[in-house]
């Protein structure tokens, strides 16, 4: 379930609406409106309760600003383990997540590799709301206009000390 949420979360992240930037940096590229039916990203998690676990996310469909999505985990043989559906609507998305350019405090431009081929990712980070035991959680994610399914390479948290996922292949 928590593989789901992040998912769930990642997605979100990706539905940012493009207002006006409270921090200097580059416009945060937003792909998931461009998905098309089929495309597939492969991610892998890298820390916490998602570590080893992989997760191919596909679009199944793109219909009236709705984008479908399923989510299958992987196991480590390639068999899935198991499968979610789930659908974003991209307007209420947007409209939900518009304040992450406000929340944000920092907007960079850094380079990934996937698979040997360079990537230019925008690299956003924010600080969320306090967490249970008072701590206020920092997240970044690495978003490329290049990538499929929303474009998503990369997440983190403060929980952790390295990336929470990152992608390790994909397709158009």
């Amino acid at each position: 379930m928590r593989s789901v949420r992040l998912v769930v979360l990642s997605c979100l992240c990706l539905a940012v609406a493009t207002a006006a930037v409270a921090v200097d940096g580059p416009e945060i590229p937003n792909r998931l409106p461009q998905a098309k039916a089929g495309e597939w990203v492969l991610m892998q998690g890298t820390s916490g309760d998602n570590m080893g676990v992989r997760n191919r996310v596909t679009v199944t469909a793109v219909t009236d600003g709705v984008v479908s999505l399923k989510r299958e985990r992987l196991g480590e043989d390639g068999t899935v383990e198991e499968t979610n559906s789930f659908d974003l609507n991209l307007d209420r998305l947007a409209s939900r997540n518009a304040d992450l350019r406000e929340r944000a405090t920092a907007i960079d431009t850094e380079t990934i590799f996937v698979n040997d081929k360079e990537f230019s990712v925008v690299a956003v980070s924010w600080k969320g709301d306090p967490a249970e035991d008072g701590n206020v959680r920092e997240f970044k994610i690495w978003i490329s206009p290049d990538l499929p399914v929303g474009g998503l390479a990369k997440t983190w948290s403060s929980d952790h000390d390295f990336p929470s996922s990152e992608i390790v292949d994909y397709g158009f």
